[in-house]
């Protein structure tokens, strides 16, 4: 026999039971251990081979692109979806590029961080692209651009007008469905439209509650009307004065003929968007003689102007200046007659607000107080017009073919209202003197009682309105109309709105409203 094989067995039996089990157990484990490996060796190696087929599927047309000519194919595509997109449409650019150094998402409010981005080239590249949409875009066009370059997987944000992420929900809303209710900001003022758009917030502020039912007779059901069609707060009109004869020689030759009339710019009125502080504003530039309501009759506007906030924080802060104004005594009589007005400042007595605004306030039946504006009329009222939905200014200027421009959020209003002037406004209305005037000339701040919210009833009302609740909901269905005109703003469809109006769509809810 092999002395080798001999030598082993000696060895076997020299070792005790014990010891044996060990080192068949150590040897198991051994080639376990050694399976695993291989297995995450072939899972890793089939990982990569399947990110790097899907990378070179996506960047086929872009393979051998150079920064700089990254720049140019940015540029252009920029251009190509400006001049392309409908008024409200919301245009997306991706573009995906290979042997670069970051990852650059262009996304939502946030600013662009450069010292994140390692190539000079690709900073400008970005710049370019910003300037170019924001300069070939059309007033409610949203074009976001999505850079996506490979290798060190930095993000970088800047600044666009609504979240990528969104994008698509939003695009619906306003290419398929906005239209149907505000065409080129014209809102629809239907009668049956609009008891229809509050009969769905009605349904939202009973869905699991045991309150009354808030249901609205037709033929006291003003509340819908009012609101949608409130024209109390008006435009004012203002003559913008002409170059001055030591400085037509410089004017263009067009501006010349422009300045032999006379140009207006009209002021529409939102209560609760900036008001009182826009008209001071004009009060303080001697140089803009406002006209009489008799002669704006018979004056067209050049240019037309207006501020606006997001639709449902300006019912949230009309709320707040209402509880300010109804603090006083002769008012907090005329409260009491409503559920609402008989609680404490509290979350409860805000949903009491909405569900008593909802349900039929002029009806002789329900006895509340306060209802009536104008003050001329019934100088003691609850001015309820402040939660008034900001499209009804729009209806007042529907027969004009110029749609206004507005800016589309009162953040740093002091600085922002004299350029946006300047922006908005065909170039020939303002002499080069006048425009240096308007663009020193800075808004005074906010002097409202309620600015100070002394009562908490505005901190109150967006606590309730971000709990996402029947209230919430009730809000959204009553500004479908202004979600529907205001296309442009800076954050947005509210996402519980967006929501809501997309379960709508999909169970044919806006087919019987419209």
């Amino acid at each position: 026999m092999d002395p080798d094989v001999l030598e082993m067995r000696r060895l076997l039996k020299s070792q005790s039971p014990s010891e044996r089990k060990d080192k068949r157990k150590q040897s198991y484990y051994s080639k376990k251990y050694f399976c695993l490996v291989i297995i995450l060796a072939f899972w890793q190696f089939a990982h990569y081979f399947s990110f790097n087929r899907s990378l070179r599927k996506n960047s086929t047309a872009v393979k051998s692109t150079t920064s700089h000519n990254t720049s140019s194919m940015i540029k252009t595509a920029v251009n190509t979806t400006s001049k392309n997109s409908t008024p409200n449409n919301t245009a997306s650019i991706n573009i995906i590029a290979v042997n670069t150094t970051s990852i650059i998402a262009i996304s939502d409010n946030k600013k662009l961080d450069s010292k994140s981005i390692t190539s000079h080239n690709t900073t400008s590249m970005i710049r370019t692209a910003v300037n170019t949409t924001s300069k070939n875009s059309t007033p409610n066009n949203t074009a976001s651009i999505n850079i996506i370059l490979s290798k060190n997987l930095t993000a970088v944000n800047t600044t666009s007008t609504i979240d990528i992420s969104k994008n698509k929900k939003m695009h619906w809303w306003y290419e398929e469905m906005a239209p149907l209710f505000c065409h080129n900001m014209k809102p629809k003022v239907e009668n049956e439209l609009l008891q229809r758009i509050f009969d769905l917030a009605r349904e939202e502020i009973n869905r699991k509650s045991t309150a009354p039912n808030a249901t609205c007779p037709f033929q006291f059901d003003f509340t819908s009307r009012v609101f949608h069609k409130w024209r109390a707060w008006g435009e004012q009109t203002y003559v913008v004065p002409k170059v001055d004869s030591n400085e037509e020689e410089e004017e263009e030759e067009e501006k010349k003929v422009d300045q032999k009339r006379d140009h207006y710019l009209s002021y529409l009125i939102i209560w609760k968007g900036g008001n009182d502080s826009i008209r001071a504003w004009f009060e303080n530039l001697s140089d803009f003689s406002s006209i009489s309501q008799a002669a704006m009759k018979t004056t067209t506007p050049d240019c037309t102007v207006t501020a606006i906030r997001d639709p449902i924080t300006h019912f949230l802060s009309g709320y707040n200046e209402i509880e300010t104004r109804i603090s006083s005594v002769p008012r907090k009589r005329l409260a009491h007659s409503w559920p609402f007005g008989q609680l404490d400042i509290s979350n409860e007595r805000f949903e009491q607000f909405v569900t008593d605004f909802l349900s039929c306030p002029f009806q002789h039946s329900r006895k509340y107080m306060g209802i009536h504006d104008p003050y001329e009329q019934y100088p003691e009222t609850l001015e309820m017009s402040h939660v008034y939905s900001m499209s009804s200014a729009l209806s007042l200027i529907s027969k004009r073919t110029l749609q206004p421009q507005y800016l589309p959020s009162l953040k740093n209003l002091t600085y922002q209202w004299a350029p946006f002037i300047t922006a908005s406004c065909p170039s020939y209305m303002f002499s080069s003197t006048f425009k240096s005037v308007i663009l020193k000339s800075l808004v005074p701040p906010n002097l409202h009682e309620s600015g100070v919210d002394k009562l908490g009833a505005y901190k109150i009302a967006k606590t309730v309105w971000t709990e996402g609740s029947r209230v919430s909901k009730s809000l959204c269905a009553m500004h479908i109309m202004d979600y529907a005109c205001w296309t442009n703003l800076p954050d947005g469809i509210p996402s519980v709105c967006l929501e809501l109006y997309e379960s709508y769509y999909k169970r044919g809810v806006f087919d019987k409203v419209l």
